[in-house]
């Protein structure tokens, strides 16, 4: 079934979530299962689409890191990075969810059970409780992973719904805007082996054995979700880890 129609047709009244640790990300050069939503269906204030002060629309890949994440308070460990205008390689973000279908590949990984072990690891200061939201945030997430010779960063629990997540810094996630679904890399579908490494493409035409349509508003390889909306793009997100709970495909789920 679509993933957009198996979570359409669960209305659970508490959501399950897996309760992931380190030893459950994908270990290196492996293929994640994943999905994400448009950036154009991140809601900002007044629920409308997530913008920078200017009146940009907010797009990963190289950008001004997260609105309002700038100032040379938080960045002083960075000067560099403290101007709200200033651009910087924020890399492609992705849910990790089983049973979504779709895969990237991981690379040399930096795998941490929390955003404030990212911090910690990265050499960022955390300005806020476990999950460092607050600026300095994760605007040179990818600028310092790659520095180090990481092609992405796995968090176990992000969020502090538990949500797993996973940016990957390598490729044009590092170079273009990044905008709706589909990002410039290679994907391949669960089950299928993928050709002798595909390279990482450009806007949405995805080497492989996935190919995603824009259309969509939800990661997908074509087919029934290639027309998917913001609304159902962001309930089937929150629904999936509860599928992945009830089909048995994680050790340990808790009731969120």
């Amino acid at each position: 079934m679509p993933a957009a129609a198996a979570i359409a047709a669960v209305a659970p009244i508490a959501l399950l979530m897996p309760e992931l640790g380190v030893a459950d990300l994908t270990e290196d050069h492996g293929w994640a299962e994943v999905t994400r939503v448009s950036t154009a269906c991140i809601t900002g204030p007044q629920n409308g689409s997530l913008r920078y002060a200017d009146g940009v629309p907010f797009t990963e890949g190289r950008n001004r890191g997260w609105p309002g994440d700038a100032g040379a308070l938080a960045y002083r460990f960075h000067p560099t990075a403290a101007s709200s205008r200033s651009r910087w390689p924020y890399g492609c973000w992705f849910y990790l969810v089983r049973g979504s279908g779709i895969m990237v590949n991981a690379g040399r990984s930096l795998r941490a059970a929390s955003r404030r072990d990212v911090h910690a690891q990265l050499g960022i200061p955390c300005a806020d409780g476990g999950f460092c939201t607050a600026p300095p945030g994760d605007k040179l997430y990818c600028f310092l992973a790659e520095r180090l010779g990481y092609d992405s960063i796995q968090v176990a629990r992000s969020h502090f719904n538990g949500r797993p997540e996973m940016v990957v810094c390598r490729g044009k996630c590092m170079t273009v805007r990044v905008g709706g679904a589909c990002p410039p890399l290679a994907m391949r579908a669960t089950g299928r082996p993928p050709t002798s490494a595909p390279a990482d493409s450009g806007g949405g035409q995805l080497q492989g054995h996935c190919r995603c349509s824009r259309e969509s508003a939800l990661l997908n390889c074509g087919g029934a979700d290639a027309r998917t909306n913001c609304t159902l793009a962001r309930s089937a997100r929150a629904g999936m880890w509860h599928t992945a709970c009830e089909r048995g495909l994680y050790r340990r789920c808790v009731s969120m």
